[in-house]
């Protein structure tokens, strides 16, 4: 006869506390794998800011003005990026728990608090975030988080490498932002309204009020002769304003005509560029390959780096300094 094992009233009670707690660490532990990420994401989206000046130091300031836009625009969609997942994660709390754990995080890796660290692999074990120093850590945020980014950063200045060089050799090289889209699709364009003279006419006559019918009067003379006076003011008034109607339905054809004809050329102009851009590039693959792979080495290498030479010469210091700029880069 099998025995019914009834488990104890305290036991149970005890794992029902456990519960909640179980639950609301792992939810800890998803807010600290995105603090960590994003904050190592910052420090990938700076250093390339400084290489990407380091490119065009000495060049000519229209050459460096677009470098600095295109740039300037790629790493303020990463951060927008980055601001929509921590206030998905924190709501309006978003922008005092990212603070708040860079300062943290930063003065724990310069003071080498392994308590901390400890601390953070077990919050962060389920990501395969885990590691016995800090620097361990970051490699494991490089292999299992950041590659997208890494390589991201990479293609772009190694493109903006790439069309400085070309710059330097000849002048007909294509602006960095036709370089950057040449292997993009683009929109097909709406193609425009035809108008004819007999739909201007139409349109005209849709728009023109008939006048008033002439209503039967048994009036004196005179005032039949006023009355056929003011008719024949109001015709000749419509027929003027139905000129009208037209001559401006035929003009606003011919504009959105010219309109259309300008729009054609631009993107056949726009789509030469792109050729052109597409043949340079098919021209220096080979150097592009390269340059793509020495850059996402050295964005790889600048995380991996000590505190004090990464996240340190990045955000301006340690702890609450550090906070507030990581914040700043991020939400302003």
């Amino acid at each position: 006869m099998l025995k019914r094992t009834l488990a104890h009233p305290a036991a149970l009670a005890f794992a029902a506390m456990l519960l909640p707690c179980f639950a609301a660490q792992q939810a800890h532990s998803g807010e600290t794998d995105l603090l960590l990420v994003s904050y190592l994401r910052l420090t990938v989206l700076q250093q390339v800011s400084t290489h990407a000046e380091t490119l065009h130091k000495g060049k000519p300031a229209e050459l460096s003005e677009q470098v600095t836009q295109a740039v300037g625009f790629w790493c303020g969609e990463q951060k927008n990026e980055l601001r929509r997942q921590l206030s998905a994660q924190f709501g309006g709390a978003a922008q005092e728990r990212f603070a708040t754990f860079v300062s943290e995080y930063t003065t724990a890796e310069a003071e080498g608090d392994s308590a901390y660290l400890a601390d953070i692999c077990r919050q962060t074990a389920q990501a395969g975030l885990v590691a016995d120093s800090y620097a361990g850590l970051r490699e494991r945020a490089i292999a299992t988080h950041l590659g997208p980014t890494i390589d991201a950063a990479g293609t772009l200045l190694a493109n903006v490498q790439t069309w400085i060089d070309l710059n330097a050799k000849s002048s007909s090289v294509p602006s960095l932002e036709a370089w950057l889209s040449r292997d993009e699709q683009p929109l097909p364009a709406e193609p425009p309204r035809e108008v004819s003279p007999l739909d201007a006419l139409r349109n005209a006559e849709a728009t023109f009020t008939a006048p008033a019918e002439r209503r039967e009067t048994t009036a004196n003379p005179l005032a039949s002769f006023r009355a056929m006076r003011d008719e024949k003011k109001q015709r000749q008034l419509a027929e003027a304003q139905e000129s009208m109607a037209l001559i401006a339905e035929e003009r606003r054809a011919a504009e959105e005509a010219f309109a259309a004809r300008k729009m054609a050329k631009a993107e056949a102009e726009a789509a030469a560029v792109q050729k052109h851009a597409q043949q340079l590039a098919e021209t220096e693959k080979e150097a592009l390959k390269q340059a793509e792979k020495s850059w996402g080495n050295q964005c790889k290498k600048i995380v991996g780096v000590a505190i004090s030479s990464a996240g340190g010469a990045f955000l301006g210091g340690i702890g609450s300094e550090a906070g507030r700029r990581a914040t700043d880069a991020v939400f302003d």
